[in-house]
């Protein structure tokens, strides 16, 4: 998946560096920019939760396997930024983020002689969505870098499904959806351009990926031809 998407990031970067466009970020530039981001603290969370019913489990069924497969996998987190350059350094945007984890677990129930008696599954997936405003300001803003400080304030849900038929249950979806409706991240970025308006995002921060990166696309819809390019 993650080899998918870089793929994909090099095909985008590859067809629009021939797109002419405005070789300095200034009021009335639109910026495009989806990433990829690292980690995904949602495994660590899935491992937990099994931990977690693990107790539960060893009082429920007899002679508990020692033997128990687990599966885990996720994406994200990943998503994509949209910016407007209210004026030639600060800008007002969107952050749509996105991550997942999916496991899966197999429990054995034995018999006294260690044959088997029972088998019994879950099943958890988990979706997760946030959406802020974001505001940036851009301290370094040249032809072939921008840098800049944001902040992000918005929305946040997790939508759990969790499957088993351990002790009778069936759907134990949302019983333990635990995240506030609220998110909020700081984050540090960076733009690289070795075209004039096609290039490379960067971006460390809190409330979303730790680190991420993608392509990133500008332009100025505004743009007059005979307006000059400067450069601070």
């Amino acid at each position: 998946m993650k080899k998918s998407i870089l793929k994909l990031c090099v095909f985008v970067f590859l067809l629009l560096s021939g797109i002419n466009g405005q070789a300095q970020l200034r009021q009335g530039h639109i910026i495009i920019d989806p990433y990829y981001g690292f980690p995904n603290f949602g495994k660590n969370v899935a491992i937990l939760s099994r931990n977690a019913l693990l107790p539960i489990i060893q009082e429920e069924v007899p002679n508990l396997s020692d033997d128990i497969e687990i599966g885990i996998k996720g994406y994200g987190p990943m998503g994509g930024r949209l910016e407007y350059m209210a004026w030639d350094r600060i800008g007002f945007g969107v952050d749509f983020i996105y991550n997942s984890t999916f496991a899966n677990f197999q429990v054995d129930s034995l018999n006294p002689d260690g044959t088997l008696f029972d088998k019994f599954y879950v099943d958890y997936k988990m979706h997760r969505i946030r959406v802020h405003f974001r505001a940036n300001y851009h301290f370094l803003n040249k032809k072939h870098i921008d840098m800049y400080a944001g902040i992000g304030m918005g929305y946040n849900t997790r939508l759990h499904r969790v499957e088993t038929d351990f002790l009778g249950f069936h759907d134990l979806s949302n019983s333990f959806a635990f995240a506030y409706p609220y998110s909020a991240r700081i984050a540090y970025g960076m733009r690289v351009y070795p075209q004039e308006n096609v290039g490379f995002n960067f971006e460390l921060g809190l409330g979303g990926p730790l680190v991420s990166a993608g392509i990133s696309v500008r332009f100025n819809p505004l743009k007059e031809e005979n307006d000059p390019i400067r450069f601070d």
